[in-house]
């Protein structure tokens, strides 16, 4: 089995869900299949999907345990409690941890956890719970990867405390000291006393600020009105519909109402191979009958 996770998953969602409480971009959030405008204060439903642009220099998001997590530019986030297919799949390749408070796909984060508990995940890594602050950074391409083909560039720096982390490719368990700094190389990881200077480089500007938190405030106001934004292209959800299987189960669910968009029904098609569940919704009354389905573009 791929290490010992605790198995505290429910208490994520106990606690109340958590809030935008900085933005300084404009961000989309997939909730479910509505898609809407970042918000200070819009609550953050479980399996939000947090998207910000090349623009963007800081999205705060405040749980009421007193976590932080600072996203930058160009950035893709899911929200825990994760789809109960990925929390399932314990002891799989792909597992993740059940009590995963955040998966970071692509981009920038810095995350402060207040509470035991907590752990989070990227395409390679996963955090074992820990109490600390860790900078994340996971490199554009490759994304549709998951832990057992070749990955993405991902960076991990303990801030404050030491890291336990698993390498989720290599199935193993690493430490990472308080101070130091973890970087993929290929499909290993490698520890290191401290962060590389051009990485260092590269981390967005407000990490290095302290901003004291919001949520009390936040919550005490009326919740702002969400505004919806039109439905997503294929090429704006295409990282997150290419995710790993674990996660992607559940993109073709939330998603195949766009399907009726001839545009994206193509570029569907044309990229199945990336995403073969959604075979069985190109073709429902298939998936109905038990009738198997047949490759995309054969007679039946």
């Amino acid at each position: 089995m791929l290490l010992g996770y605790c198995l505290g998953g429910l208490a994520v969602a106990a606690e109340g869900p958590p809030r935008v409480t900085v933005l300084d971009c404009g961000a989309t959030l997939y909730q479910g299949s509505r898609t809407v405008a970042a918000a200070e204060g819009l609550a953050l439903p479980g399996a939000t999907l947090v998207d910000t642009g090349a623009r963007c220099t800081l999205l705060r998001i405040e749980w009421p345990s007193g976590s932080l997590l600072d996203l930058g530019p160009d950035t893709r986030v899911m929200l825990g409690p994760l789809p109960a297919a990925a929390r399932s799949a314990a002891g799989a390749a792909d597992a993740l941890p059940p009590n995963t408070l955040f998966y970071l796909l692509q981009g920038w984060a810095k995350f402060s956890s207040a509470a035991p508990g907590q752990a989070w995940a990227t395409p390679g890594l996963a955090a074992q719970p820990a109490q600390g602050a860790v900078v994340l950074s996971v490199a554009a391409g490759g994304l549709a990867n998951g832990p057992a083909n070749p990955p993405a560039a991902e960076a991990v720096f303990a801030e404050a405390g030491s890291l336990p982390l698993a390498d989720r490719r290599q199935r193993s368990v690493l430490s990472v000291p308080a101070g130091g700094w973890l970087q993929t190389v290929g499909a290993r990881a490698e520890v290191h006393a401290r962060p590389a200077a051009p990485w260092l480089s590269e981390v967005p500007r407000p990490f290095r600020d302290t901003l004291a938190p919001r949520l009390a405030r936040l919550a005490a106001q009326a919740p702002p009105v969400p505004i919806t934004l039109p439905d997503p292209s294929y090429a704006q959800l295409q990282p997150w519909l290419q995710v790993e299987p674990a996660l992607r189960r559940d993109m073709a669910r939330r998603f195949a109402y766009r399907l009726t968009d001839p545009a994206f029904r193509r570029a569907v098609q044309a990229n199945l191979a990336q995403h073969p569940e959604w075979q069985a919704w190109l073709e429902p009354h298939r998936a109905r009958t038990g009738a198997p389905p047949r490759r995309s573009g054969s007679s039946p």
